[in-house]
């Protein structure tokens, strides 16, 4: 399948947390293993879980960094702020905690999961923080002004644009509903909240891809599967223009839902690898080039 393969957006804990409806949201690092050894990854990115909607409790940075301590040659490490930490403040020092997390080995800032609009005053604080740190942030953009998780953003990306214009020396590794429904031209509202399927008409995120060097795009939730899966001759392409702007990745994973079905990106990809729609190089670098690249692992 994907042999080699690195995980740039990973979610793990140390002890399963508390169940929601029967249903555990994140694997603890032993079964995140178990499924990396099954599919063939040989590294993860742990992108700590720092906002409310994401989960029943939050996760300290520490608590991720004693992870990749036990496991150095399978984890890497993200640290995470809330854009509400430190008084809820627009002119928060931001930069100060990164500094500190940065200095133990954390590799990035995010993923920045927070129900706010992502032009809001204290997401571009966060992103302004990172840009002076030199540290990429990961996000996920999502088409919801008021469930769920994920900074808002409405069809056609703007607030996403304005802020690769706003801060064009910061790397942004987005991914969500929002993000990935852009592949394509959305033919309903309700598209913009999930993960949209049907054959893809080119939609707004190619564009934002040529225009701003700085957005990488993170394949990992349901959202990067299905805009992968819908349509294989334009992923084929979208891989191929953009070889260097997109990264594997698999994101939270339930430890009941992989005991039933395995992911399904990584053989896609492989299949359009071995039937030759993409190239080994373009392989490659999405399944682990760019991330080694983009994060200096």
């Amino acid at each position: 399948m994907a042999t080699g393969s690195i995980d740039i957006h990973a979610v793990c804990v140390r002890e399963l947390m508390a169940p929601v409806g029967g249903r555990h949201g994140v694997c603890d690092a032993a079964g995140l293993l178990a499924l990396y050894d099954r599919i063939g990854v040989e590294r993860g990115v742990i992108m700590p879980i720092a906002n409310a909607e994401c989960a029943p409790t939050s996760q300290a940075n520490e608590e991720v960094l004693r992870i990749v301590a036990a496991h150095p040659d399978r984890f890497t490490a993200f640290c995470n702020l809330d854009p509400r930490n430190i008084y809820n403040s627009p002119t928060a020092r931001m930069g100060d905690v990164m500094r500190h997390y940065r200095a133990k080995g954390c590799v990035g800032v995010g993923a920045v999961c927070a129900k706010l609009p992502i032009t809001d005053l204290r997401v571009q604080n966060l992103f302004r923080c990172a840009e002076a740190e030199r540290m990429p942030v990961a996000l996920r953009v999502d088409g919801s002004e008021d469930y769920g998780a994920g900074l808002y953003d409405p069809p056609g990306l703007p607030g996403l644009r304005d802020a690769l214009e706003r801060f064009p020396a910061l790397t942004f590794i987005a991914t969500g509903a929002a993000l990935w429904c852009a592949i394509s031209v959305a033919r309903m509202r309700d598209e913009w909240f999930r993960a949209a399927t049907g054959p893809v008409k080119e939609g707004a995120l190619a564009g934002l891809l040529r225009a701003y060097p700085n957005l990488v795009c993170d394949l990992s939730g349901p959202w990067g599967e299905s805009a992968m899966t819908r349509d294989c001759d334009y992923a084929a392409r979208f891989l191929t223009e953009f070889r260097h702007r997109v990264a594997f990745g698999i994101g939270a994973v339930s430890p009941e839902d992989v005991a039933r079905e395995l992911p399904r990106l990584p053989a896609f990809l492989a299949d359009i690898r071995d039937s030759g729609k993409i190239s080994p190089d373009v392989f490659d670098a999405v399944m682990r080039g760019n991330a080694k690249r983009i994060l200096g692992i």
